[in-house]
């Protein structure tokens, strides 16, 4: 027990840990009135009527559907998962659904931001810094399927942070062995696939990206920008999901 005001030992750690998240609280109340803004975008109409085209056929659409002068076009679709999440988001409460659906997106890229932040900084820090990227981009955040790269973006970033971190201490000791004249072990074997929840985690977030915007195609880029990161490089281009996306395989069956 406390003697100074009664209450368990506990409750001073219960309090610190609330107290630390008040920065990302803060960090998403931003988020939520920078993405609850007045709608000005006038993409979204059309959008959510290809959204709902989609569901009323049960497949993608393989043409320019809505052209006014070549509707038979052949066009290949790479947003449809978000024009169809736009189309529900609209049948359960209109246009103001999908405001709150863009806002919610927008607090989720605030958190994720936020995370990748603290790998680098203090709470406070970070949400500081992130508040004012958002304020810098709040004029991208609309109702477009771009939004989906930016949050899938700032999630497969933080992953590839996350698996430089853990394989660290093996490159710091295949350095020391090498130093030593130790033999090296091989490594082949292990780089066989791991597939634990983080590794199947980033899988379907690959999936997800590639139906949700065609931004996907920065995925390969960044793992290239590192040599650490060529294991998920090779993992993306085997899925193919940088060359063909997933639309194109599901218009054929």
């Amino acid at each position: 027990m406390n003697r100074r005001d009664g209450l368990p030992a506990s409750s001073g750690g219960r309090r610190a840990r609330l107290h630390d998240l008040w920065p990302v609280a803060g960090l998403i109340a931003v988020a939520l009135v920078l993405g609850l803004g007045l709608s000005t975008e006038t993409d979204v109409f059309f959008r959510v009527r290809v959204g709902q085209e989609i569901g009323r056929r049960g497949g993608l659409l393989s043409t320019n559907t809505f052209s006014f002068t070549y509707p038979d076009f052949p066009d290949l679709d790479t947003a449809w998962l978000s024009e169809v999440g736009m189309a529900a988001a609209h049948h359960l409460g209109g246009l103001k659904a999908v405001v709150v659906g863009k806002a919610l997106l927008v607090a989720a890229l605030a958190v994720l931001l936020w995370v990748g932040a603290r790998l680098a900084a203090s709470r406070g820090a970070a949400a500081i810094a992130v508040t004012l990227g958002l304020v810098l981009m709040r004029d991208r955040f609309v109702e477009r399927p771009h939004m989906a790269s930016l949050v899938c973006g700032a999630a497969w970033s933080l992953f590839l942070r996350w698996q430089g971190r853990e394989q660290e201490p093996e490159r710091e000791q295949k350095q020391k062995q090498k130093e030593d004249g130790q033999p090296q072990p091989d490594g082949s074997r292990r780089w066989a696939w791991r597939w634990r929840w983080r590794d199947l985690a980033a899988f379907l977030l690959l999936v997800v990206w590639t139906n949700a915007h065609a931004g996907v195609f920065v995925a390969p880029f960044v793992c290239r920008s590192a040599a650490r990161y060529d294991r998920w490089c090779t993992a993306v281009r085997v899925s193919g999901t940088n060359v063909i996306p997933m639309p194109t395989a599901i218009s054929r069956m």
